[in-house]
């Protein structure tokens, strides 16, 4: 039994033969070397931006600091406050549990030759030592005169455990000097 090849028989069976060597060699290797091919370009694009990263860096530290120049920040005076008002609660520490939750920072507004400076910050800790801590900010004079006292009770919703806190509003006022 001979089986008799055509021409057009045998060019079917090579374009057919060479069209499944190609797809096994695309899947074994070709695929892979793509792969990679596209990961290098993508690595040369990320180390291109890392090398552009301190020269961007340095413009916008050069930006920050022309910023920082403009800026009115805060008198000494104001950081002093701070500063006492951090040191009361770390010297309630060792009597009570008290801890700093927000202490955002001092607003500043000035009205008719009279300076406003008013201060919110946020306490944590047992009832009878917050109110310690008030009557000692009270008598300190240099922290400014607390316009409010407002005690609360907050639960963290994650650990679902409740505290008292207090959030004091200080206020300082000064007229200016002529």
């Amino acid at each position: 039994m001979d089986v008799v090849f055509t021409y057009q028989k045998k060019l079917k069976l090579l374009l057919w033969s060479s069209l499944i060597l190609v797809v096994i060699c695309y899947m074994l290797a070709f695929r892979k070397t793509i792969e990679e091919r596209k990961s290098l370009i993508e690595n040369r694009n990320i180390a291109t931006e890392i090398e552009k990263s301190a020269e961007v860096n340095e413009q916008l530290m050069s930006e920050l600091s022309s910023l920082d120049a403009g800026l009115n920040y805060e008198s000494f005076n104001g950081k002093e406050e701070q500063e006492i008002i951090i040191e009361l609660i770390n010297n309630q520490t060792s009597g009570g549990n008290l801890k700093l939750i927000e202490m955002p920072g001092m607003k500043t507004g000035e009205e008719n030759g009279i300076t406003i400076n008013d201060q919110i910050f946020t306490i944590q800790g047992d009832f009878f030592s917050l109110l310690r801590f008030v009557s000692q900010l009270e008598e300190t004079s240099g922290a400014g005169k607390i316009s409010s006292a407002d005690f609360f009770r907050y639960t963290d919703k994650k650990s679902k455990l409740s505290a008292t806190r207090l959030k004091l509003y200080l206020q300082n006022i000064k007229a200016e000097k002529e």
